[in-house]
This record gives structure tokens, C-alpha cells and sequence, in this order.
């Protein structure tokens, strides 16, 4: 679940003090060396999975190699508080390991032991503050250890990495204030960090009650959740490989158990601290005014290519060159494009960094007597200015970001078989887009120079997420998860179950379907977003067919837009080209047809990023035979009481504590009627449609 707990974004590693010198100096000018402070002859620190109590604590060696040595070189126990206290150590780095011992379970509230479980903390010099013994320490360790071993550079790394995580709390040295003395800061303003760290330790709770009681585990998704780009604040995933319609497989195990078990707790009634809501301690602030788009009159309000036209130079384009991301975790107005360096894979992973809050969009005036079908037309306008952009289909949050000229981590496309599927381990983006906005037919077989490839873009969920914040009409609401956008009751809008069986209910022809009362196309909205099943079902088990694409509705046939003002960039016989709003696999989706025939079926359009970017596409084949619902995020009030659609409505039936959720149409039994499960679990997001 990609729930918007926003944090303060610092991050800080462990740091020594170190002396000022003071200016100044005497009648003869002679220097004075300051006086560094003593270091401390004692190594004071807290375990904390809530305050641990009876911990065995023991300082142990790190090899020349940056494992952990063994043979404790000192040991002690903790107090009631969790504290202990050490002789400081004589050599450095050494770990710091905590066994055994009792505590309060602050997700539960119960009692609990670490029993033969162990946290740990890697020190690299003495500390001038208290050393926190935690999951989060323990993560650090693992992070450092993962990288090469238990040396500075990879300690300071991993602190950054697990920090930011956090929220800006330093995971080694910031001591938990769980409520007994933490007051509710003023709207707006941040918490503390020891807020911050209060509350990641409850959401780490939290995961061992939703999930898996073992530390290690919840150490593990800490590790694998921060190296994704995620954090506790938001799920960093996207969907797809392009290479095959129908088989499409994220790029990485995509997991949100984190961000899941944090948005819990905040709710939880024994979260003692203040953060208790998903809009707490914001501060990414709405970017931009709230605007008002130019519309002549009624007719321009419901044109898509009219408010194009009318906005692109302007409204459109003032923000898509404003800073896309949001400001934190070392992003700025002056690095976002390129940010992380080419060194640095540890803050936000292949994605890059996530989207800002864009402000939102006013009806104007000429509107206002529709103003649904106008923010709809601006949907479908705001997806075509990106479709004329020329961006590639790449595992990014935000289109103008440009990942490091890294061809082993940020840019690796893949351009393989267009039909079969493929393995999409470790690709960027697709090799399909080139720097000219072109794309490759799917009969190219040669792979394009890396220089010759367009590397800023997004997948298919980072898109509609894009979208519909940059349309001023969600923020930055709407996850660019697959799994979380189209199995979360709790997103912008409301699901509906119109899907494969009922859009076209038998009928053979787009004709016969709007002409068929028992069909719901009908009720399609412009700016709707259909979700895409799998052709295949998952391996494990064959009645679950894997939700893993989605794309936008425009509500508009082929012939309307190749015969309108720009009929020219509609045209089959040049899709692909640099200049066409249509996909380079636009006849793909008709085996030998001719694009006359194609013209004569005169299919609706739906606009997608897949294959090779976003772009134009015909709601037929895969797109039809697969859909598994949709997201209507413009009117969703209305359709909540439409007769024809209640009984269409998909809401939460249950709630698992397995991280299962459940969804359907309320009377409907688990043998009859919707059924979507979203299952999150350790390697992986699943969400699914039981058949």
C-alpha cells in the first residue's frame, strides 16, 4: 500500500565530534592547536524493539575483510529502559550485538522476547552520543555488509540509505520517544526524530504482527524495501516489461510490506506518538498556483485536442519544466534531473526519485456547466501532450528524470521478442524509443545503440499516476504501484466491475456492443483506467491470472481523431514515426489485417506506456479479452449512486492479518461473483483475479 505518510527528508550518518577552532590570537601571533574533546572511556547505549530488557549485549571484532569477527571483546546487560553501558572499545569498527531479553511489543502491546533473535550496530569509530541497538541498526549492518563489508564508506552508505528510509532519523544514534514525552506537534509542523524513529520501530512491529514475528525478516524487507527506492512514507514499484503483451513481469520483486505495516500502526490505538494520520508531517508542499486552463466556449471543454492546442504552451508545458520531483532525501531544484550521481545507487533505486504534489486545476468559466466532462477532456489532453513528448517506456516515477550514464544499473534496455515475453530482470527501460521520438517496428530484431535509446519515461502505472497529478485532479495520491492503483478500495475514486465478459457481452462488433443493452461499454467514461490482466495464469497456481498493466480510456474511435485537426499524426500507415500519436505494435493487435480493415472496424483508442513508451493504441485483443475492471477517479461520486453501476461497484470485503486483502461486489460469495485478492508477502506484491 503506498500510503502517504509524509516524513521530513534528512538523512544522517553516525557522526564524531569533532573541535572548532577559536579565532584570535596573541601579541606575538603565535598559534594555538585547539584541544579535541576526550573521548569518552565509556560506550553508552539503548536496545530498542520497544525497551528491551535483559539483553545480553556483546562488542565483537570486524575482520580485516568487513565481517563480523568472533569472540565478544566486552559484554554487559540491559536495564529496564534498555540501556547499557560499556567500556569504550580499543579498536575500531566493531559490532555491537544484543541477544535475548524482553520487551513491550509496541504494534501488540503484549509482552515479548528477543529470545535467540539478535539485533546488532556497527560502530566504525567511538560515538559521541548514545549507540540505538535496533532492526534499523541491524539493517545498516546488513546494507554495509551486502556492499562489500563493514568499512566506512559502506557504514556511512547503508546509514544514509536506512536514514532515508526512516524519514531523516539517523538509524544508529537517534533514541526513540514513544509518547511518554512526545506532544502533538502544531499542523504542519514536522515531528522530531525521535518521533520518527518511535514510530519506524511501531511499524516494524507491525510487520512482525502482519507478517512474520522473526527479526531477520522484518531486517530483510527493511533492507530490500530501502534498496528499491522505497520508504516508509511510499512504495517505490512500478509494472511491466513491455516485451510481450500479456506476460508483462515487474522488473524487481516489488514489495510494499513496509509502507503497508507503517500505515497500519499509524492507526493503531497503541501508536503513543504523534504521527497518526497518512497526511501527517507533509512537507512536500503543493507545487505550483492552482490554475485555470483556457476554454472558448462549451464545445472546447469536451475536446481533448482542443484544450491541447489551447494549454500545451502553457499550463502543460510550465509543468512538465517545472521540478518534477519532490524536493528531499538530497533532491533539489538544482539536481532532480540527473540525481542519484552515477555513484550512488542507495537513495531511490532504478525509479529514480518520486513525484512532487502538483496544485490543482480550476474549471473555467466556459465549463462550468460540465465541469466532470471537462476535467475528463483534460485528462486524455494532459496524456496526449506527454504521448508528443516522445518518452520511453522506462521503470521511472516521473518522465523528465535522466538516470545516470550507468549501463550496469540505471540504463539497461532490453529490446528482445515483441511476442513471446521475456525476462525483464534488471531493464530501465525498453530499447524500443529512440532520441528522435521514433519507435522501433516489432520486427526490428537489432538492439540500438545505448546513445541512440531515449532513457527518461515511465511505465504504465507511474503514467496514469503521472497523469492524474500533473492534472491538478489527485496530487500525488494515486500510486504508481500496479498492485496498490488497482486493488486498493482506498485510492482516488472507486472500482468498478466491468471487465472482459461484460464490456462487450457477446456482442461481435464495437457497433453491436453499444448497440447491445447487456453491454457495458457504454458506461465507459473518458479518463477512466482499465486494469489488464495477465494472458497466463501464475505458475503457482493456476486459477489466479496476475493484474499487472493498466491504461486510459478516451472515449474516442480511431476515425474521430485520424479525420480531426490532427488527422495527420493518426494515420496507421506512419505509427511510429517521429510526429505520430499511434504505437509502433498499432497492427500488431491485428494479425494479417490490412489497416483499410482496420479503419473499417474503427476501434475506440486508449492511450497506454507500453512497448515503447506511451503512446495511442486500439482497445481490441489483449486489451479487451484481459480487462479485469476499472478506476473511475473523475465522477466517482456520481457512479456510487448510477443505478446501472451499483450493483457494478467493487469495494474491501476483508481485511487479513497475512496482508491479504480482499475485494468484491458486496453479496457476492467466494464460488460466485468478483473476487480480487491483493496479497502483499515477503519477495513480493500480488495482485490477482480468482477464476
Amino acid at each position: 500500500m503506498r500510503t502517504m505518510i509524509r516524513f521530513p527528508l534528512r538523512a544522517g550518518a553516525l557522526a564524531v565530534a569533532a573541535a572548532l577552532a577559536a579565532c584570535g590570537g596573541s601579541t606575538n601571533q603565535t598559534s594555538q592547536t585547539p584541544t579535541p574533546p576526550p573521548t569518552p572511556a565509556t560506550l553508552s547505549g539503548t536496545v530498542q524493539l520497544g525497551a528491551v530488557n535483559g539483553a545480553t549485549v556483546s562488542v565483537l571484532p570486524v575482520n580485516a575483510d568487513g565481517s563480523i569477527g568472533a569472540g565478544a571483546l566486552a559484554s554487559t546487560t540491559t536495564d529496564a529502559t534498555g540501556a547499557f553501558t560499556l567500556a569504550m572499545p580499543a579498536q575500531w569498527p566493531v559490532v555491537v550485538a544484543a541477544t535475548g531479553g524482553t520487551y513491550t511489543d509496541l504494534a501488540t502491546g503484549s509482552s515479548n522476547s528477543l529470545a535467540a533473535q539478535t539485533v546488532r550496530a556497527v560502530l566504525t569509530a567511538a560515538p559521541s552520543g548514545t549507540l540505538v541497538v535496533s532492526p534499523y541498526s541491524s539493517a545498516v549492518v546488513q546494507s554495509a555488509l551486502a556492499a562489500g563489508g563493514l568499512n566506512t564508506a559502506n557504514v556511512a552508505s547503508a546509514s544514509a540509505l536506512i536514514g532515508g528510509f526512516i524519514g531523516g532519523a539517523d538509524p544508529q544514534s537517534t533514541v526513540p520517544d514513544y509518547g511518554a514525552s512526545a506532544t502533538a506537534a502544531a499542523d504542519g509542523a514536522a515531528p522530531s526524530t525521535a518521533q520518527l524513529m518511535a514510530f519506524a520501530l511501531g511499524a516494524e512491529s507491525e510487520f512482525r504482527s502482519l507478517f512474520d514475528p522473526l527479526v531477520t525478516d522484518s531486517v530483510s524487507a527493511i533492507v530490500a524495501e530501502a534498496g528499491q527506492g522505497s520508504s516508509l512514507a511510499a512504495c517505490n514499484a512500478g509494472a511491466g516489461n513491455p516485451n510481450a503483451s500479456g506476460t508483462l513481469d515487474a522488473p524487481l520483486p516489488a514489495s510494499c510490506m513496509m509502507p503497508l505495516a507503517a500505515a497500519q500502526f499509524a492507526v493503531s490505538a497503541n501508536n503513543l506518538g504523534p504521527i497518526k494520520s497518512a497526511n501527517y508531517a507533509t512537507t512536500d508542499t503543493v507545487r505550483g498556483q492552482v490554475q485555470t486552463p483556457q476554454a472558448a466556449d462549451a464545445a472546447a471543454c469536451v475536446d481533448p485536442l482542443g484544450l491541447l492546442d489551447a494549454n500545451g504552451t502553457s499550463i502543460m508545458s510550465n509543468r512538465a519544466n517545472e521540478m518534477q520531483a519532490a524536493i528531499g532525501r538530497g533532491v533539489t531544484v538544482a539536481n532532480w534531473k540527473g540525481f542519484p550521481g552515477s555513484n550512488d545507487k542507495t537513495v531511490f533505486g532504478i525509479y529514480g526519485p518520486p513525484a512532487a504534489n502538483y496544485a490543482s486545476i480550476a474549471t473555467p468559466a466556459a465549463c462550468a456547466a460540465t465541469p466532470l466532462d471537462f476535467q475528463r477532456a483534460w485528462v486524455v489532453a494532459n496524456e496526449t501532450y506527454w504521448v508528443d513528448q516522445g518518452i520511453n517506456y522506462c521503470h521511472h516515477h516521473v518522465p523528465g528524470w535522466l538516470p545516470p550514464a550507468d549501463s550496469t544499473y540505471y540504463r539497461v534496455a532490453l529490446l528482445g521478442n515483441h511476442t513471446s515475453g521475456g525476462d525483464s530482470s534488471g531493464m530501465t527501460c525498453a530499447a524500443t524509443r529512440l532520441i528522435d521520438g521514433s519507435q522501433l517496428a516489432p520486427s526490428v530484431t537489432t538492439k540500438p545503440d545505448d546513445s541512440q535509446i531515449q532513457w527518461q519515461g515511465v511505465d504504465c502505472s507511474n503514467f496514469t499516476a503521472w497523469i492524474y497529478n500533473v492534472s491538478g485532479l489527485t496530487g500525488n495520491q494515486l500510486s504508481g504501484a500496479i498492485g496498490t492503483q488497482a486493488c486498493e478500495a482506498s485510492q482516488p475514486g472507486v472500482l468498478i466491475d466491468i471487465d472482459a465478459k461484460n464490456v462487450f457481452a457477446g456482442s461481435a462488433t464495437t457497433d453491436e456492443a453499444l448497440a447491445n443493452p447487456a453491454a457495458k461499454l457504454r458506461y465507459l467514461q473518458t479518463g477512466d483506467l482499465l486494469y489488464i490482466l495477465s494472458v497466463a495464469p501464475e505458475k503457482s497456481d493456476a486459477s489466479k491470472y496476475s493484474l499487472n498493466h493498466v491504461v486510459t480510456w478516451t472515449g474516442k474511435r480511431l476515425s474521430e481523431f485520424a479525420n480531426g485537426p490532427d488527422g495527420a499524426k493518426y494515420q496507421i500507415e506512419t505509427a511510429g514515426q517521429a510526429g505520430s500519436r499511434l504505437a509502433a505494435d498499432f497492427m500488431s493487435y491485428y494479425g494479417k489485417q490490412t489497416p483499410a480493415q482496420v479503419r473499417a472496424y474503427d476501434p475506440f483508442l486508449i492511450i497506454d506506456s507500453h512497448y515503447a513508451g506511451p503512446a495511442y493504441r486500439p482497445f481490441t485483443g489483449w486489451y479487451h479479452e484481459s480487462l479485469s475492471h476499472i478506476r473511475r477517479i473523475v465522477g466517482a461520486e456520481r457512479a456510487q449512486q448510477e443505478a446501472a453501476l451499483k450493483p457494478l461497484l467493487i469495494t474491501e470485503i476483508a481485511r487479513r492479518k497475512n496482508g491479504v486483502v480482499v475485494l468484491g461486489i458486496p453479496g457476492s460469495t467466494t464460488t460466485s461473483g468478483y473476487r480480487l485478492t491483493n496479497q502483499t508477502l515477503p519477495g513480493g506484491d500480488s495482485c490477482y483475479q480468482q477464476r
